[in-house]
């Protein structure tokens, strides 16, 4: 298992326009930041990588954000913050067993997210 020398996140989101907004407000805080397009490329990422959080969208192209943190829950991923960005209600997602830190609702706007999270981490600004 990989060993966590500094804070690092992963950002699954497959709008790009969305994705460059969190990378910039990102930017301010010391952080390592990983992004996936996909499920697929989540995934990849978890069997490879130490993440302190995970901010994933529910729909993604090639699967869903609930099958991904399903995937984590099963295979014991430790991952200490996860956090969903949907424009779905909580009652129309079954998010049960998930361990879901904070639904963020669609639209919304990157700045409040990243200084949240920021927030939860503990993150020191650049």
């Amino acid at each position: 298992m990989p060993i966590l020398q500094e804070i690092s996140i992963l950002l699954v989101e497959d709008e790009k326009d969305l994705k460059q907004l969190f990378l910039w407000d990102f930017e301010k805080f010391k952080v390592k930041i990983e992004t996936a397009e996909t499920y697929q490329e989540a995934k990849m990422l978890l069997q490879t990588e130490v993440f302190n959080a995970i901010i994933s969208d529910i729909k993604l192209p090639d699967g869903t954000g609930v099958d991904l943190f399903r995937y984590i829950v099963d295979e014991q991923i430790k991952i200490p913050k996860k956090y969903f960005m949907t424009a779905f209600t909580s009652d129309e997602l079954d998010l049960e067993g998930l361990r879901v830190d904070r639904l963020f609702k669609k639209p919304l706007k990157t700045k409040e997210v990243v200084e949240y999270v920021a927030n939860e981490l503990g993150l020191d600004l650049v």
